[in-house]
C-alpha cells in the first residue's frame, strides 16, 4: 500500500490536530498524524468516551496523544509486552538493522524520499515508523533528522524501494552514500523498563496491559509507582538496577547505566512498607 501524498495542513474529517479543551479542566493534544496512519472520523466519539484506565483492543488516538489534568500528564502508547499497575515502561529499544539505510538521490526541498532495502534484516511494515524519526547520521550529508508522517512497506532482502513521507521538506540534498537511520515513535510499542537501560523512560503502566494493546501511560507529575528498597520522602528516584519495572532511591555515587541515566523523578510519599509510592515524574523530553 503506497504512502498517499498529503498535506497536513488540510482539515482531516472536519478537524484540525491540535489542543481542545474537554470536561473537567482536561486538555487534549493531539499530534498530527497522516490519515493513512490513524482514522480522525473517529476522535470525537472517542474524546468524548475517554478514560485514562481504558485498555483498548483497537487504537483509539494517535500515538503521542496528550492529556493534561492539572498537574498530572497522560501519553497515549502502544504495548509490546505484558505489563502491569505501578509498572515503568520504557521505548522500545532501537534496532540496529534499521541504522545504515542507504536513500535514493533526492534533491533538497522534497516532503519524501525513497529508502533502498539493505538485502538483510527484518522487513518494514506500512508506516511503523510513523511519528518516529529519520536521522542521516554518517557520510553524505549526516546531521540532520526528520519527523516521519507515513512510511511504505519495505522487503529488507528485495525490492522496491520504501517511500518515507516526512512533516515538512529535506534541509540539504540526500545522496546513496548517506547512513538513514530509522527511529520509531517513543509511545510505539513500549516495554516494562528493564534493569539495564536500553531506550528513553516514557512513564508509568496505568492498568495491566498485554502485547498490541493500547492505553494510557503517565508521563509527567504524581503518579503511583512500583517501588523497590527503602526510598525517604523528597528523596529523588530512578530506574531500579534489579527490579524490572520498579524504581529505587538515586545514588549519585553508583556508577551504573541507571544512576548515570539520572533521576526520573521525586518521591512524595512512601511508608517504607508497601511496594507503592508516589512519584512527581519529571517527564523529561517527553512533554
Amino acid at each position: 500500500m503506497a504512502v498517499t501524498p498529503y498535506t497536513i495542513d488540510s482539515p482531516m474529517g472536519g478537524y484540525h490536530y491540535g489542543v481542545k479543551q474537554l470536561r473537567n479542566g482536561i486538555t487534549i493534544d493531539i499530534p498530527a498524524t497522516h490519515p493513512q496512519v490513524f482514522d480522525p472520523s473517529v476522535l470525537e466519539s472517542n474524546w468524548n468516551d475517554l478514560d485514562v484506565y481504558d485498555i483498548d483492543t483497537v487504537q483509539k488516538f494517535p500515538l503521542g496523544t496528550v492529556l493534561k489534568q492539572n498537574r498530572r500528564v497522560w501519553m497515549y502508547a502502544s504495548f509490546a509486552g505484558t505489563v502491569t499497575v505501578g509498572d515503568m515502561v520504557v521505548s522500545e529499544a532501537d534496532d540496529d538493522g534499521y541504522d545504515a539505510l542507504a536513500p535514493v538521490a533526492a534533491d533538497a526541498g522534497v516532503t519524501e524520499f525513497e529508502i533502498s532495502p539493505p538485502g538483510s534484516g527484518t522487513d518494514i511494515t506500512i508506516n511503523e515508523f510513523a511519528g518516529g524519526y529519520v536521522e542521516a547520521q554518517a557520510n553524505g550529508t549526516p546531521g540532520y533528522s526528520y519527523e516521519i508522517m507515513a512510511n511504505d512497506i519495505l522487503d529488507m532482502n528485495g525490492s522496491p524501494t520504501m517511500t518515507v513521507r516526512i512533516f515538512g521538506n529535506t534541509a540539504v540534498a540526500l545522496s546513496t552514500s548517506d547512513d538513514l537511520a530509522l527511529i520509531k515513535h517513543p509511545a510505539k510499542d513500549v516495554v516494562i523498563a528493564p534493569t539495564t537501560l536500553l531506550s528513553p523512560t516514557l512513564g508509568v503502566c496505568l492498568t495491566a496491559q498485554a502485547a498490541d494493546q493500547f492505553g494510557w501511560v503517565g508521563v509527567k507529575g504524581p503518579h503511583t509507582v512500583y517501588f523497590e528498597g527503602t526510598v525517604v520522602d523528597g528523596a529523588e528516584v530512578r530506574h531500579s538496577e534489579t527490579t524490572a519495572g520498579s524504581v529505587a532511591g538515586m545514588d549519585y555515587t553508583e556508577s551504573t547505566a541507571e544512576s548515570d541515566s539520572g533521576p526520573i523523578g521525586r518521591l512524595r510519599n512512601y511508608s517504607g512498607t508497601t511496594t507503592f509510592g508516589l512519584v512527581d515524574l519529571y517527564g523529561k523530553g517527553i512533554v
